[in-house]
């Protein structure tokens, strides 16, 4: 599940936060230790789920490898999630936002039923852009490390990113 409002469009109901924290611990037992753990950065709360605090505060205390993807890139990622789910879904998944975010909500829908799903993802980017930058104007800023890549590939950027923490940090995979 992921925490956005649009977090739970495709993805089934989120369990009990003591399911989820559960959950967790079982994943944590399979990791292996002695590497790098890699952890997207999220608030505590996941949806409406809360990470314990113990990880929470060591999630906060690790360096921010933040990826810094062109824009028009990022739109068109959502698009292709997001666009071919039903306009009903993706509505009540805007209105989840109107308490944080009144004045654009209104443009938002028009955007939507008109069916111009690239502005939908614009105008979505700018209200999780400002969230997403207030969180990391919380941080220690020697320990957010900006990394730019101009494609969209995973796979290519998870391989960038652990080249690019093994020098930094002369660790061995």
């Amino acid at each position: 599940h992921k925490g956005s409002a649009f977090g739970a469009i495709g993805q089934g109901e989120q369990p009990t936060n003591e399911q989820f924290e559960n959950d967790l611990e079982k994943k944590k037992k399979k990791l292996d230790h002695s590497k790098r753990i890699w952890i997207e950065d999220e608030s505590r709360a996941i949806g409406r789920n809360v990470i314990p605090e113990t990880l929470f505060l060591k999630m906060r205390a690790a360096t921010v490898m933040r990826i810094d993807i062109p824009r028009h890139i990022r739109v068109e990622r959502l698009v292709r999630e997001y666009a071919h789910i039903d306009d009903a879904g993706l509505e009540n998944a805007l209105l989840k936002l109107k308490n944080k975010w009144s004045t654009g909500i209104k443009t938002l829908l028009e955007a939507l039923s008109a069916g111009d799903y690239h502005e939908v993802a614009g105008i979505s980017l700018a209200y999780y852009d400002k969230a997403y930058n207030k969180g990391l104007s919380n941080r220690d800023p020697k320990t957010i490390m900006n990394f730019s890549v101009e494609v969209d590939d995973p796979d290519q950027t998870a391989c960038l990113l652990i080249k690019q923490a093994n020098s930094i940090y002369n660790a061995t995979i």
